[in-house]
């Protein structure tokens, strides 16, 4: 089964790719993937479905602004689709994986949180380390 990944806000997300229908990328209701609030979104932009040789293939459905895998603008061609490839439309990036990437589970978390512990690391050092300039520093 495939999978694409998309960024919601700070967050990865994953759509399942139907093996039996073309999945359709664009601003309009009826499609599968609503980007509405991207004006450089066409109403139905691209599409992924299986190819005749049973490979999964991206295709851009006529948009004006196009559609680029890994970052060359794809034609009027079904071109087939290789794990870790990049969609782009508009200002989205869809990453395309044969199978759903592993995640890291609650107790390789809580492992790291504890060698961070042992190494030294303070809880704001370890927040900034994950979350980045997103906490604010109160000192200003």
């Amino acid at each position: 089964m495939s999978f694409i990944q998309y960024q919601d806000g700070p967050l990865n997300k994953y759509l399942t790719i139907s093996e039996n229908k073309m999945l359709v990328f664009g601003r309009e209701i009826h499609c599968d993937f609503q980007m509405t609030l991207d004006p450089l979104i066409s109403r139905e932009h691209f599409g992924i479905e299986k190819d005749d040789n049973g490979r999964m293939s991206v295709i851009d459905l006529g948009s004006t602004n196009g559609t680029f895998l890994n970052d060359k603008r794809l034609e009027n061609d079904i071109v087939p689709l290789h794990d870790g490839d990049n969609i782009r439309a508009g200002s989205q990036n869809f990453i395309y994986y044969e199978q759903m990437p592993s995640r890291k589970g609650t107790q390789e978390i809580f492992d790291e949180i504890s060698d961070s512990v042992n190494q030294g690391k303070g809880f704001k050092t370890m927040m900034h380390e994950i979350l980045g300039d997103k906490i604010p520093d109160k000192r200003s």
